[in-house]
């Protein structure tokens, strides 16, 4: 998932022209999405283009039925060099400025994982 609006970004493992991250050291990373969702809104999570996991919000959860806000925290084990990218698999998240969709990821634990 490729957003048109970055903050800064700190290093060099998040590449905000394909929206991908990879691993510079492996460990324990925590990452967060979130955004505002329309319809029934589906994200799945891939690390190496292996599908890992996903989040959704279906339609009729928000004040109104048709939107409402999609967030989720998870941890991944990630070796150095694994990649980790988002893919919208149904229904919309808007990116702007009035509702900023987020994507954020930092490393709580280096580990021996090669």
């Amino acid at each position: 998932m490729i957003l048109n609006y970055f903050l800064p970004v700190i290093g060099d493992a998040f590449d905000a022209s394909t929206g991908h991250f990879v691993a510079p050291v492996a460990g324990n990373y925590e990452f967060s999405v979130s955004g505002r969702g329309y319809q029934s809104t589906r994200i799945e999570v891939y690390v190496n283009e292996v599908w890992t996991l996903k989040f959704y919000r279906e339609k009729g959860e928000g004040v109104n039925e048709d939107e409402g806000d999609v967030s989720h925290i998870f941890n991944l084990n990630l070796a150095k060099g694994d990649d980790v990218h988002l893919r919208l698999e149904r229904g919309m998240l808007e990116c702007g400025f009035t509702y900023p969709a987020t994507f954020i990821g930092k490393l709580i634990l280096v580990s021996g994982k090669k």
